[in-house]
């Protein structure tokens, strides 16, 4: 079996996206995913100066002082610069995953576009594909027009980068628990 980081060099490599020269942000929550994608980048021949990591807080949970205290100690340790930022909005409580998702990629498309980047990277694997997958069959009721979740795709002219698209959750862990990585496990975004 191909090990982990041979399979995400080799995407990163045939995709012909990074390159040490790149600058980019890479979205992280302090899930397994987000952890993950974090470390396998640091396999890769980049330049440290033009890797942002970005924690985005929606405040809902007191977990998330860890989760970020965890983020930007990974994002350091790695020598990549970090980012937080804050999502100050009066009734979060009531907003569903949805709007908390376009709650975090305008933070996302806000930070980049005031650092002058132009991609992020962000953590979805192929169970999220499988899951997106089957809930956009059970909303239409027909496989017709169903698509899942795009390796690359735009958003307000800023491109979204999805490495990790055809590696499943199982290998994600498998790789955090031999590398004894911390990850939430309480992170479900």
């Amino acid at each position: 079996m191909v090990s982990l980081v041979s399979e995400f060099k080799k995407t990163i490599k045939n995709d012909h996206i990074l390159d040490p020269k790149t600058k980019f942000l890479i979205a992280v929550s302090g899930g397994l995913d987000s952890m993950c994608l974090l470390s396998l980048l640091g396999e890769l021949d980049l330049n440290s100066k033009n890797v942002f990591v970005v924690y985005v807080d929606h405040q809902q949970r007191q977990e998330s002082v860890i989760e970020e205290n965890a983020v930007r100690d990974q994002a350091q340790l790695q020598g990549y610069n970090f980012l937080s930022q804050k999502i100050f909005v009066q009734e979060l409580n009531n907003l569903s995953e949805t709007q908390l998702r376009n709650l975090r990629y305008n933070s996302l498309e806000a930070i980049a576009a005031e650092l002058k980047i132009g991609l992020v990277l962000t953590a979805h694997h192929l169970d999220d594909q499988a899951e997106t997958f089957l809930m956009q069959i059970f909303r239409s009721g027909t496989v017709m027009g169903v698509k899942g979740i795009d390796r690359f795709s735009q958003r307000n002219g800023l491109s979204f980068y999805r490495p990790l698209i055809n590696i499943s959750k199982k290998q994600l862990l498998l790789y955090a628990q031999e590398k004894k990585y911390f990850f939430s496990k309480t992170k479900r975004i």
